[in-house]
C-alpha cells in the first residue's frame, strides 16, 4: 500500500483519499461513502453496494 505522511499523519490510499475528496466536493453523499468505494474499485470491485440513497446517485455505487 502506497502512504503519504505530512509529518502529523499519514495518509493511507493517497490517490483513493484525493478520488474520494473530489466525488464528495461534486457529489451528495459523506466522504467516507466515496473513500470506500474508491478502495473497493482499487481492490476490483465493479461496484460497492449501499443502502444510502445519495451516495446510489454515484456511478461507484449499486443497490444490494
Amino acid at each position: 500500500m502506497r502512504q503519504s505522511g505530512t509529518g502529523a499523519f499519514e495518509v493511507e490510499n493517497r490517490d483513493c483519499a484525493w478520488r474520494a475528496y473530489f466525488d464528495f466536493d461534486k457529489g451528495e453523499a459523506d466522504f467516507s461513502d466515496y473513500l470506500l468505494a474508491e478502495i473497493c474499485k482499487v481492490k476490483g470491485a465493479a461496484a460497492t453496494v449501499s443502502f444510502d440513497k445519495r451516495a446510489l446517485k454515484h456511478e461507484l455505487f449499486r443497490e444490494p
